[in-house]
């Protein structure tokens, strides 16, 4: 299909979790990026993973070291490989072993970005009423925000819970999401702003 269409410059691994891919596996999809010409016009791999946040240890272990040389021979041959994390309040990010796996990552010419749900109980909070609190909300995502910009990866986007499983548990009004986006949008520089 990629020979087919050379339009398409970009691979998206996703379903279940990219991250968790065994190594084998991963190199099937991606060894004829590297041998083959007429994929020469895939230019980004892009993993879809919630590994960092969830189990940044899968990372971490030597076990990981033939995904992590992989990436570097891709970014070598000048494909660029991009791990899409999924975070949405800094806890999920300041942790040792997280910190150390994005670390290591990066190591490895990895670039990471975070497309982060934004759920209510989780990076929405409430005040005393029920309703969201827009102010308490928005400072979760500016911190966020500033905290990727310190650790150079990318805030890609914010998106709103799908209507799958217990999605009505996490799902706040869009006009409530639409005033912490706001205010997040306006209070952080440019250059740490979500798409």
């Amino acid at each position: 299909y990629l020979r087919a269409h050379p339009e398409i410059d970009d691979l998206l691994i996703t379903g279940g979790d990219a991250g968790q891919m065994p190594f084998e596996r991963f190199r099937e999809y991606v060894l004829p990026l590297l041998d083959d010409p007429k994929l020469a016009h895939v230019k980004t791999v892009r993993f879809g993973s919630r590994a960092l946040t969830f189990d940044p240890e899968l990372v971490l272990d030597p076990a990981y070291d033939p995904m992590l040389e992989l990436f570097g021979r891709l970014h070598d041959d000048g494909i660029q490989v991009a791990w899409m994390a999924h975070f949405s309040t800094p806890r999920e990010l300041l942790n040792p072993a997280t910190l150390a796996a994005v670390r290591r990552l990066q190591a490895h010419h990895v670039v990471i970005r975070s497309q982060s749900p934004i759920m209510k109980h989780v990076s929405m909070f409430e005040d005393d009423s029920g309703r969201i609190d827009v102010e308490r909300s928005a400072r979760n995502w500016i911190d966020l925000a500033n905290i990727f910009g310190m650790l150079n990866i990318g805030f890609h986007s914010i998106y709103c819970a799908r209507p799958t499983g217990e999605h009505h548990y996490f799902c706040a009004p869009l006009a409530e999401v639409h005033q912490v986006f706001d205010t997040v949008y306006r209070s952080l520089p440019s250059i740490n702003r979500p798409s």
